[in-house]
């Protein structure tokens, strides 16, 4: 497993190609990242005496679609650097006269779901699907923050019929639950910035041992990957990072997953059905009684 460019990296190894103007803009980028990642094409043209047409190609040179791509990666760098104290100090405070104080969480989450559409990306998710629908055993793993949507997939796994296991924190059972995947089993680590070293271990193990491992992580520039690995953006305005895209990414793989083997998901539903129907798991407006 190799650790992907940042996006400085990507400029340096870029320069013997690039032509005077787009290296005075790798010159400006690698001195005042923070202003190149939150001027405008006219701001930065101005600042730099590059013109907005070299500064679009100049992006394109890079591999993003335009300059809001490369500005959104800058912006995703610059924060999954931020500390806890740092991030608190730059969320975003509504203004209580003109906006809901929902209106920067829903704003960013809006922004994050455009991207993740935007950047779909049809056959790595068909791999990823072929990969968890095919194991013999899975084991989802995340922690701290995204210890949740690890849980999360869990349960969909179990319900869809499929064995697997859950690691919540690692510790040495995580390294147990991984060395014990057959040939045919496969990892799954879900992991976003700050990018924890645990889970880099982990990946870093799963590679050693010959384990299949799909990575959910948020960027083609974040170091944690995979055999397959799947990007959803959890840019936040906030000092916690924002999930929406990632249930929606995990959500999606689950359908796909659920639907390769039909009859498969469907004896599960159905044992399901018959242990709700047996235990009376759930409240209905037919049960009768209140419970205090």
């Amino acid at each position: 497993m190799t650790q992907q460019q940042d996006v400085f990296d990507l400029m340096r190894s870029r320069l013997p190609g690039l032509t005077r103007n787009q290296k005075r803009l790798v010159e400006f980028a690698l001195q005042d990242r923070q202003s190149m990642a939150v001027s405008t094409v006219t701001e930065l043209a101005e600042q730099t005496g590059v013109s907005p047409a070299t500064i679009v190609r100049f992006a394109k040179e890079l591999g993003f679609a335009g300059y809001n791509g490369l500005q959104r990666e800058l912006r995703r760098g610059l924060r999954a650097e931020l500390r806890g104290p740092d991030r608190f100090r730059r969320a975003h405070k509504a203004d209580a006269a003109t906006e809901s104080v929902l209106s920067p969480a829903i704003r960013q989450e809006m922004e994050n779901i455009a991207a993740l559409q935007d950047h779909h990306d049809p056959a790595t998710l068909a791999a990823a699907v072929r990969m968890v629908s095919d194991a013999s055993r899975v084991v989802v793993i995340g922690s701290r923050s995204s210890a949740s949507l690890a849980n999360h997939m869990w349960f969909a796994l179990t319900k869809a019929g499929l064995p697997a296991d859950r690691s919540l924190s690692v510790d040495s059972h995580t390294y147990e639950q991984v060395d014990r995947l057959d040939p045919t089993g496969c990892a799954v680590v879900i992991g976003f910035p700050r990018y924890l070293a645990e889970l880099g271990a982990v990946m870093a193990f799963a590679a050693r041992t010959g384990k299949r491992l799909l990575v959910i992580t948020d960027s083609p520039f974040s170091p944690f990957r995979g055999d397959v690995t799947l990007f959803a953006p959890v840019e936040s305005s906030s000092f916690i990072a924002f999930h929406s895209a990632p249930l929606i990414l995990i959500a999606t793989l689950m359908s796909e997953i659920a639907a390769d083997r039909p009859e498969r998901t469907l004896m599960a539903l159905q044992r399901f059905e018959e242990l709700v129907e047996r235990q009376g798991l759930f409240r209905t407006s037919h049960t009768q009684g209140v419970v205090s």
